[in-house]
């Protein structure tokens, strides 16, 4: 499924310097969403009946492990792929586009923490696609 409405306010930063990157890095935090899964997994520690699918399923592709979704944070930060706005110096959004070519989006809050989703149906993966040459 993954997200299927557009916010118009997303923009990819034009540039990240070496020291932001380093830093953020660092900071960022996958914590994930028990509204976006179906299939509790015991890397979050989500109770099952915490998760329900109300959100844009991040398990519908498969179980990501916590691990492999920090992975996927620090690539879309590796690739300059935040966006503009921030929030307490953290980037509002981090994308990353995994080995098969879907482009996620991770939503983050004023802790650097963040839960994430496929962009499956959004025109904004596009954007995503271009600037990391895959498109």
């Amino acid at each position: 499924m993954g997200r299927k409405s557009a916010n118009p306010k997303r923009e990819i930063k034009a540039s990240v310097t070496k020291e932001e990157i380093s830093s953020l890095c660092k900071k960022v935090k996958y914590v994930g969403s028990p509204n976006h899964k179906t299939k509790p997994c015991q890397d979050y520690n989500f109770s099952p009946l915490a998760c329900h699918s109300e959100g844009s399923l991040c398990d519908e592709e498969g179980i990501i492990r916590l691990k492999d979704a920090q992975s996927f944070l620090q690539q879309g930060i590796k690739q300059g792929l935040v966006s503009a706005r921030c929030k307490d110096g953290f980037p509002c959004n981090i994308w990353c586009v995994d080995d098969k070519g879907r482009v996620w989006e991770a939503q983050g809050n004023k802790d650097g923490e963040y839960h994430g989703y496929l962009l499956a149906d959004d025109a904004f993966k596009d954007t995503v696609l271009k600037k990391t040459g895959r498109k």
